[in-house]
């Protein structure tokens, strides 16, 4: 009983110091990162600390564990990654669980987060406005730059977090970028993030985050038809994989 009530009034007070760490850890690398891409490398250096520094550092503070697979999935070339979303702390999984030179389309929301936000605006990643059409379809259009100048594109096509944990129906902007560019979309599933850190709670959490990378899917063709053959495959795989995540957790594996 002692122990358990214990536990009970720890939980929120290291919750609260993860925060903290978290606030404190990405101010630190927020600095080294933005130094490095004073360094010619195409954004490959920034990625590599931002996965060595702030993704492993924060994970290990936290004791939140990340196990991946399917990396074999990844294609050589650019492509473009289209996750489920559980949590805001999806993106430092996809960051630590790949070793792609990568940009995420992300609502414009994060992009003024203090330190965060202001990253994300100098690394070039690329905020959406999902409540204007135009401005949504020209972040399109820089995404598909970047897919041509070899870098891959990180995308969830819910829009937002999944309020319940269960994934939601998939807008079309991602597979009209899908169609633009004409790379592989490899769909993956993201599982446990949601129990570290849910939606509308600064509580985080120790745990485990699943990640699983699928084989890639090429478009065919350009038309409303193929986008919405890709659009209802994409969602089909990304479920699959999503189940074979949590069946394995509740197995333990």
């Amino acid at each position: 009983m002692g122990s358990s009530r214990a536990a009970a009034l720890w939980r929120p007070i290291r919750s609260a110091v993860n925060f903290a760490f978290g606030i404190v850890w990405t101010l630190l690398c927020y600095v080294i990162v933005s130094l490095a891409l004073l360094v010619p490398s195409r954004g490959w250096l920034s990625n590599f600390l931002v996965r060595v520094f702030w993704v492993r550092g924060f994970f290990a503070f936290c004791r939140i564990r990340l196990r991946s697979s399917g990396l074999e999935n990844l294609p050589r070339g650019p492509c473009i990654m289209m996750c489920n979303h559980q949590s805001h702390i999806d993106i430092l999984a996809i960051f630590g669980s790949n070793p792609v030179n990568l940009r995420f389309v992300a609502k414009k929301e994060l992009f003024y987060i203090p330190f965060f936000g202001w990253y994300l605006w100098y690394a070039g990643y690329i905020p959406i406005d999902r409540g204007h059409r135009e401005k949504a379809i020209r972040s399109l259009d820089r995404a598909a730059d970047k897919i041509r100048r070899g870098i891959s594109i990180v995308t969830f096509p819910e829009g937002t977090r999944s309020p319940d944990g269960n994934i939601q129906a998939f807008k079309k902007g991602p597979f009209m970028l899908a169609l633009k560019s004409g790379v592989p979309v490899v769909p993956v599933a993201i599982y446990g993030s949601r129990d570290i850190l849910p939606k509308k709670s600064l509580a985080i959490r120790p745990g485990t985050i699943r990640v699983r990378y699928g084989p890639p899917v090429l478009p065919q063709g350009t038309s409303n038809e193929e986008r919405d053959r890709l659009m209802a495959e994409i969602d089909r795989r990304i479920r699959e994989q999503f189940e074979s995540l949590k069946a394995n957790q509740t197995k333990g594996a």
